[in-house]
Parts: C-alpha cells; sequence; structure tokens
C-alpha cells in the first residue's frame, strides 16, 4: 500500500468522497488552505482510504495535527464489508501504511491527532513508536422525538431550555454573522482557548448549506449562539458562544437546544457535542442526555505532549 496526496478541490475527490463524512469534505478542507492536505492509501490504483493532516511549523518544529475545530482526521475506509477477518485484516494493514507513512515523512515531528470513533485499530501506530490513548465525545440520537429528547435531559438543562423559552429570547437562524463569532471570540478567550478567528469568519459568512447556525437575541442583541456543520448523518457542535455580562445560563442552553432541533428537521440522525476534557464542560454536554463515545488520539513521546499544546495554543493565538 502507498500513500498519494489528494487534490482536495477536484471533482474527483469530491467524487471519491461523497458521504465520507463531514471532516473530509472539499468545503470544509477548504477553510485551511495548503497547510492541510487530503491523502489516498492506494493498492495499486485502486483507493481503499483516504483522511487528511494538518502541517506547521513553529520554531523549526514540525506539527501534524487535525484541522482546527476538526474532531479527527476523517479517515474513512472505502471498502468495506466481506467477513470479520478481512474487514479487520484490511484495516489493520491501512493503518499500518499511515504509520509507515507518519514515520517516514515526519521523522522528528511532533504528532497530535485523533482518528474517528469508527477506527479502534490503533495497534500499528503503536508498534511505530507512537502512542494511543482514548478520547470521549458526546453523541445524541436524534431520531427520538422532541419530548423524548428533552426527558433525557438532566432536570436543570431541561429546565434551563424552558425557562429561556418563557423568557421571550428571539432566536434567528443564520443571521448576524460577527456578532456569533464575535461571541465564540469572548466565549474562548475566558477559557484560555484559541479562537480561530479567520476560519471563524470564513464559516460564518460562506453561504455552505452544511454549516449552520444561530443567535438567541435578547433586546435586539445577540447574548448566545450555537454553530454545526453537517453531513448527511451527523450534525457536529463546532463553536458556541454567551455574553457573561447578559446575567444567566439559559440563553446559551436554548442556542444549543434549537441547534439539535434544527440538524434533527436536515434528517440528521445523531448530534456530537465534539466532547471535551474541561470537567465543566463535559458536565454541561452530559446534561443534554447524550451518549458518551470514544475514540482515539494518536500521539508522539508524551513527555512533549504539554509543550505541543502550549506551542499549539501560541501560535493559533497569534494568528
Amino acid at each position: 500500500m502507498q500513500i498519494t496526496p489528494l487534490d482536495h478541490t477536484s471533482e474527483h475527490y469530491a467524487e471519491l468522497t461523497r458521504g465520507a463524512g463531514y471532516f473530509i469534505q472539499p468545503f470544509w478542507l477548504g477553510l485551511f488552505g495548503d497547510a492541510v492536505t487530503a491523502y489516498a492509501v492506494v493498492k495499486g490504483e485502486e483507493a481503499l482510504a483516504v483522511f487528511h493532516l494538518y502541517v506547521y511549523k513553529h520554531l523549526h518544529k514540525s506539527f501534524v495535527i487535525n484541522t482546527p475545530m476538526s474532531q479527527h482526521v476523517g479517515l474513512f475506509l472505502l471498502k468495506k464489508g466481506g467477513a470479520t477477518y478481512a474487514a479487520q485484516s484490511d484495516t489493520k494493514r491501512i493503518v499500518r501504511a499511515i504509520a509507515d507513512f507518519l514515520k517516514k515523512q515526519y521523522p522528528g515531528a511532533l504528532i497530535d491527532f485523533c482518528l474517528p470513533a469508527n477506527i479502534s485499530d490503533v495497534q500499528p501506530l503503536l508498534w511505530s513508536g507512537l502512542h494511543a490513548s482514548p478520547r470521549y465525545t458526546y453523541r445524541i440520537d436524534l431520531t427520538a422525538d422532541e419530548d423524548t429528547l428533552l426527558k433525557a435531559m438532566s432536570p436543570e438543562r431541561r429546565k434551563n431550555i424552558r425557562q429561556a423559552e418563557k423568557a421571550g429570547y428571539e432566536v434567528l437562524k443564520d443571521k448576524h454573522p460577527e456578532s456569533v463569532v464575535g461571541l465564540v471570540e469572548q466565549t474562548l478567550k475566558r477559557a484560555g482557548s484559541p479562537a480561530h478567528s479567520e476560519i471563524l469568519e470564513a464559516i460564518t459568512h460562506s453561504g455552505d448549506d452544511s454549516i449552520f447556525f444561530n443567535a438567541v437575541m435578547s433586546a435586539d442583541k445577540a447574548v448566545a449562539c450555537a454553530i454545526a456543520g453537517a453531513d448527511d448523518d451527523t450534525a457536529y457542535y463546532l463553536a458556541g458562544g454567551h455574553d457573561a455580562d447578559a446575567g444567566d445560563s439559559l440563553a446559551g442552553s436554548l442556542a444549543l437546544w434549537r441547534l439539535m432541533l434544527e440538524a434533527k428537521e436536515r434528517g440528521c440522525r445523531y448530534f456530537d457535542l465534539m466532547g471535551s476534557s474541561v470537567p465543566s464542560i463535559e458536565r454541561y454536554f452530559r446534561g443534554f442526555g447524550a451518549v458518551l463515545t470514544p475514540y482515539f488520539r494518536v500521539y508522539s513521546a508524551p513527555g512533549l505532549t504539554s509543550m505541543l499544546q502550549k506551542l499549539r495554543h501560541k501560535m493559533r493565538a497569534s494568528k
């Protein structure tokens, strides 16, 4: 097997990745310019899988990561089915090819990316000297009716949503993108996280049908917002924000709830909250009645992890 780059702006790529999931769609990869490269795992002339990597340099060191705001590298197996042994063996060969590629293409690089939840065979990556650990996201099954979705939530979250609906907030769809970006930037800054301002601007102004967002208004002012990207199966909560001076926590819950309902109306089966390792955020997401879903993070030497995170935040914040 070999790894070959793909032009993610080409019609061939669009056809090859049709139905491959949100984070490998041409629109999404197009937001990141030359920093992101799409790849195919090929055997002969047959493409067996696709994925992408985001690479940058800082202080003469190469970093290999997911694209910003992406849950994973979009590894998608193009050939499915077959007996259990054959399917597992194919997956292992594909992951081994990726491991060999990383070792050859990025020697000495700091690597930190995630695999989608359906790819659980990380053994070839471990054998190559990389490390892997579980991460978690929360997913909500949107096939349930609205009452069932509410009943699955914590009493606090359900109460917040009902109180917000009675408070007279107005929820506007795909309006006031500048205010939405501003609220996300303020919220991330309070949390000490990079805001990805240019990406947020591109997302909210793109007009692409895969992106949808809302703004919760109070007295003609946006006080909370939520942004999602969706493929045919799943909507992903990309970002959200709220005005800390608004005086309550109701608007943020309402923004996310209405975003979930919008995803349901679009025909999405799942709503993925994109997870968090921050305990307070994890509790907040869990309150929406979602199901904990593990996936794997792959990274280079553990001793370098904290440095990698600090440098990534510093580099992104300076953009």
